[in-house]
Order: C-alpha cells, then structure tokens, then sequence
C-alpha cells in the first residue's frame, strides 16, 4: 500500500511543480516581451498559440525530468530493498 501512496504523491508533485514552471515561464515572457513576440504592444493583441506552446514545452520537460528522478528513485529503493532480502 505504501508504494501506491508514494507513486500517488511523486505523480501529484511531479504535476504541480511542471504546472508552477509552465506558468511562471508564461509570466517571464509576458513580462520580457522586447520583441513583442507574445503581445503586440500597438494592437494589444496576444498570441495564445504561442503562449501555449510555450508553456506546454516547459511543462513536458519539467514532467519527464521529475518522472525520470522519481523513477530513479524508486529503482534504488526497490534494488536496495531486494539485495537487503537476498543476504538475510
């Protein structure tokens, strides 16, 4: 039961923390927008799609690295844990 709890919170973590990137990457290039990449600074049109696709590569990435720490994580645990039981 404990490594279903503990999947549980590294999958949640995990979501939370690519969300809180995503978003504070969205906020840094609506603030840094010199090349008015984002906003049209004339018009005071903004560019959802990029914004999107902005956010959605911070949160990608973010999520395949936590996923990929966890998953190194876990493995140490359980061959820590088998090798532990085969010298008993």
């Amino acid at each position: 039961m404990m490594k279903k709890e503990f999947m549980f919170i590294a999958g949640l973590y995990t979501l939370i923390q690519s969300i809180a990137i995503g978003c504070s990457m969205v906020y840094i290039a609506l603030k840094l927008n010199a090349q008015e990449q984002f906003i049209n600074l004339e018009s005071g049109e903004i560019y959802y799609l990029d914004l999107a696709a902005l956010f959605a590569s911070w949160f990608v990435g973010s999520a395949v690295f936590c996923s990929a720490i966890f998953a190194l994580v876990f493995f140490i645990k359980y061959i820590t844990r088998r090798r532990k039981g085969l010298h008993s």
